[in-house]
């Protein structure tokens, strides 16, 4: 069996974009389908070289001439091999007072402890959110805050939801979390406004720019010169 090469992130992006996109559809993916489907902001023709370096390796392949690229036997172990990768992120074990949470990393597998309260993050990479189940969706339409309750006791719904407990959403407050008062507000706030500066626009001229770097980059040193921008 052929190894699955290690490939990069934008490499990573496209095939998966590649493949999830013929699976939805049965049809042939095309560069400007990718471009589309994916937040690369790359050009078609930049999309283009990445699908021939991936069709090189296996990974893809062109079913005729002027076709886009359908997945590979290499590209479906590929994508299969991702899913499973993807599926071992997860919570494992949920405790009293903590979590286990099991994360994979460039070098393997990562699994930490982390005592509860505790947010925890996802990112793109991570797999769909199931379905959401239509029944609770309704059971829990009318659920309120306890302060949502509190602001109009004499509402109908305010009532309703007093009256259910499991329509009543739990609210935290700092207190209940027990953080560092040094870490709230502004205080504990990493961002800090050191001056503000109205800037007044004045159309002198008008400039025809194109997407290519040179412009961006002439476009970008302009407005700095001109403290518009920094």
């Amino acid at each position: 069996m052929e190894a699955i090469q290690e490939l990069s992130e934008r490499k990573t992006k496209i095939l998966h974009a590649i493949i999830k996109n013929y699976l939805e559809t049965g049809e042939p993916v095309g560069s400007r389908t990718i471009s589309k489907y994916t937040d690369l902001n790359l050009s078609s023709a930049t999309i283009r070289n990445e699908m021939a370096d991936l069709e090189e390796l296996g990974y893809i392949m062109q079913p005729h001439t002027s076709a886009g690229r359908i997945p590979s036997d290499k590209g479906y172990r590929w994508y299969v091999d991702m899913l499973m990768s993807q599926k071992e992120q997860e919570i494992t074990e949920i405790k009293a007072d903590s979590l286990v949470i099991k994360r994979r990393l460039n070098c393997g597998m990562e699994t930490v402890e982390t005592p509860v309260p505790v947010v925890v993050t996802v990112n793109a990479s991570a797999p769909e959110c199931r379905p959401r189940n239509a029944k609770r969706v309704m059971t829990c339409k009318f659920a309120l805050a306890k302060s949502e309750i509190a602001a109009a006791p004499d509402s109908p719904a305010a009532k309703r939801a007093a009256a259910k407990e499991y329509l009543q959403i739990v609210e935290w407050a700092a207190a209940d979390v027990n953080p560092d008062p040094q870490q709230l507000g502004l205080a504990g706030s990493p961002t800090k406004v050191k001056k503000i500066e109205n800037v007044v626009f004045q159309a002198k001229e008008a400039k025809k720019l194109t997407s290519s770097d040179e412009d961006i980059n002439s476009l970008m040193v302009e407005l700095i010169a001109s403290h518009t921008l920094g």
